[in-house]
């Protein structure tokens, strides 16, 4: 209806684009994005949501150059930047997308995506400490947010902390019962917990 009452907007272009990737139609989503963009070339949204869609299907160089056309035309643009940091990190580009994911915490604080990506992208590199602070604030600010329980549980997990790591993937489970992935780990953490358990068992006999 809104693009046959206003066929030169590109605005209901870039909504179904929306709708239509929340289908997994990917095809009609791109050509909505790309039908936006003809009509309004310096239109952020759809620049960085085709973006979205090129990192989805692995078009890395393609999804960054939207993403980064995003941010020229609307440089506080908090989720182009955490878009572009993810896209980056999977080129192993560590630096440039660590810089992003924290501009886009510093223009959107309570943006609990970037949170997720410096925690992947730390705990990648061992720092399990500064990891755990991002995933913690994730939860902060999307409690049920399965994947950050479940990634939480890893990182207590390779720190020993079975218990705790038991606790996340327990709340994973209640959130999304369905989930394999966090069944397998949580079984998986509960064999390290009882082999840990029966080691310090037998090492403490005299």
């Amino acid at each position: 209806e809104a693009l046959r009452l206003k066929p030169d907007n590109p605005k209901p272009h870039n909504s179904l684009g929306l709708f239509y990737a929340r289908q997994g139609k990917t095809d009609e989503a791109v050509a909505h994005f790309s039908q936006a963009l003809r009509m309004k070339p310096d239109y952020a949204n759809p620049h960085n949501n085709l973006g979205a869609l090129l990192a989805r299907q692995g078009k890395l160089d393609e999804a960054i150059a939207h993403f980064s056309e995003a941010l020229r035309i609307l440089p506080d643009y908090a989720k182009a930047h955490n878009n572009l940091g993810e896209a980056l990190f999977r080129q192993g580009k560590i630096d440039e997308a660590m810089a992003h994911l924290y501009l886009a915490l510093q223009i959107e604080p309570e943006y609990a995506d970037p949170h997720m990506n410096l925690g992947t992208l730390l705990a990648g590199h061992g720092k399990l400490d500064e990891a755990t602070a991002h995933f913690s604030e994730a939860l902060q600010i999307e409690p049920n947010s399965v994947e950050a329980h479940n990634n939480m549980g890893m990182i207590l997990a390779r720190q020993g902390k079975f218990e705790d790591a038991v606790a996340h993937f327990s709340q994973a489970i209640l959130i999304e019962p369905d989930s394999v992935k966090v069944r397998r780990n949580l079984e998986r953490v509960l064999q390290q917990a009882n082999k840990s358990a029966s080691e310090s068992s037998q090492t403490s006999r005299p």
